[in-house]
């Protein structure tokens, strides 16, 4: 599913949270039928290797601020969306929360 970007309440970056990322499991549901599963990791190894990735392609003059949002890779494919579903993901792990969106 690839039809928006859905945030969620900040958390504390622990170090529990900061290894646990690219441990997270994730389903993919459109409607009640399974579509996918994935991993943080499917993501150049998790998440924050992305961001040191993209960290080590800037320039001294074009570094992040604070405050800017990275978006690093999907845990599953890009699935194409249509007005009427209804999608969600079952997330695990250190992320156990689950997220439903309807598109119109």
């Amino acid at each position: 599913m690839h039809g928006c970007l859905v945030l969620g309440d900040k958390i504390e970056a622990t170090h529990d949270v900061l290894t646990g990322l690219a441990e997270v499991p994730l389903a993919l549901f459109k409607g009640t039928e399974a579509i996918e599963s994935g991993k943080g990791e499917n993501a150049l190894g998790g998440p924050i290797e992305v961001l040191a990735h993209l960290v080590s392609l800037l320039s001294d003059a074009d570094q992040l601020q604070g405050g800017e949002l990275v978006t690093t890779g999907t845990l599953t494919d890009a699935w194409p969306v249509f007005p009427g579903e209804q999608w969600s993901a079952g997330f695990g792990g250190i992320m156990d929360t689950e997220l439903s969106v309807r598109f119109t």
